[in-house]
């Protein structure tokens, strides 16, 4: 009796205790089978922000009663106090000839006339303007010459450097990626506003000339411009300014070139720009530490190679390339946010 009521008992806890496994393996790898999902569906939502999300915002645009004397492309502009500051070249007869200008709410002064060689920065050190590098020749340069009093410096950037980005603050100017003597550049210099001292700051995660830059928050911001293999860049790198660390890596669904980004009510906004010679945008993108929003509002036309810069809390700006050409017309526009309409889920 004793041998049959064992095994009577014996199949029982054989059967329960392999079911017991099957469970426990169940377990084990059915949650560690799961445990990539959160990954993927993290990811969907800075996709959704990408391309879906849209910030409303009204753009009012007005005009001045003045213009630039004639049409300019490939300025830049920086904010001195109330005013903006222009510089650039010019196109006459094919040869490059500088000039520059200082707009205030009130009217615009047309600097000195100078030779400004194509492709230059235009920055701001020790209280004083400064067109820097370029390609004289077809060659970078290490010059800078002063805007206002004609002086040179034949040795003012660490390097020879044309078509970088630059994004000038009161205390720092920015020069981001550019060509120099080896190729296209990754590198970012930063220029001290007070003693005019030029360091290595860090380095992009690829090279690029002509990238569009702007500096705010805590944040520095480069989107945009041309790769080495010709392509127009997509990728927008966010740097954290006080640890020089890249933070975040964010991508518009095109190539851009050309745009122009300024920093205004705590936002960063992405203004214009080309995705190519042919198809200029009138687009304003809201760019932030986590996504880019496109924004309902738009240029008043289709915009590229424009200068910009703030006055009065309104966005200025300057000449540039439109569809029928480019333009002596200086716009003023006024974003209004407004607050956004709730979405429904997808």
């Amino acid at each position: 009796m004793i041998i049959q009521s064992r095994w009577r008992v014996r199949p029982r806890f054989f059967v329960f205790l392999m079911t017991l496994i099957a469970i426990l393996i169940w377990i084990i790898f059915g949650h560690a089978g799961f445990s990539h999902t959160p990954n993927t569906s993290q990811a969907r939502p800075n996709l959704q922000a990408v391309h879906r999300a849209s910030l409303p915002v009204r753009c009012l645009t007005h005009y001045p009663a003045f213009a630039l004397p004639f049409p300019l492309k490939n300025i830049q502009g920086i904010t001195v106090g109330n005013n903006i500051l222009v510089a650039g070249t010019s196109q006459d007869n094919s040869h490059p000839q500088g000039v520059s200008y200082a707009i205030s709410p009130g009217g615009l002064v047309q600097g000195p006339s100078l030779s400004l060689p194509p492709g230059g920065a235009l920055l701001n050190s020790q209280n004083m303007i400064w067109w820097a590098g370029g390609s004289p020749h077809n060659t970078p340069s290490t010059t800078a010459i002063n805007v206002q009093s004609h002086q040179t410096l034949s040795h003012f950037l660490p390097v020879a450097l044309s078509n970088a980005g630059v994004a000038v603050t009161s205390r720092a100017s920015f020069l981001v990626g550019g060509n120099s003597h080896g190729g296209f550049s990754a590198r970012i210099y930063e220029l001290s506003s007070a003693n005019g001292t030029i360091q290595n700051w860090g380095l992009l995660p690829q090279a690029v000339k002509d990238p569009t830059v702007q500096v705010g928050n805590n944040m520095l911001v480069v989107a945009g411009g041309i790769l080495p293999n010709g392509s127009m860049n997509s990728s927008v790198w966010i740097y954290q300014l006080s640890s020089h660390h890249l933070i975040n890596t964010l991508q518009l669904p095109y190539g851009i070139s050309g745009a122009q980004m300024v920093y205004l009510q705590h936002h960063f906004w992405l203004l214009g720009g080309e995705t190519s010679p042919h198809h200029l945008l009138s687009t304003i993108w809201v760019i932030t530490s986590h996504s880019l929003i496109l924004t309902t509002a738009h240029l008043p036309t289709a915009l590229t190679q424009f200068a910009a810069g703030i006055m009065n809390h309104q966005i200025w700006i300057i000449g540039g390339v439109t569809p029928g050409g480019p333009t002596a017309t200086i716009r003023v526009l006024k974003l209004i946010v407004s607050a956004p309409h709730p979405q429904a889920s997808s």
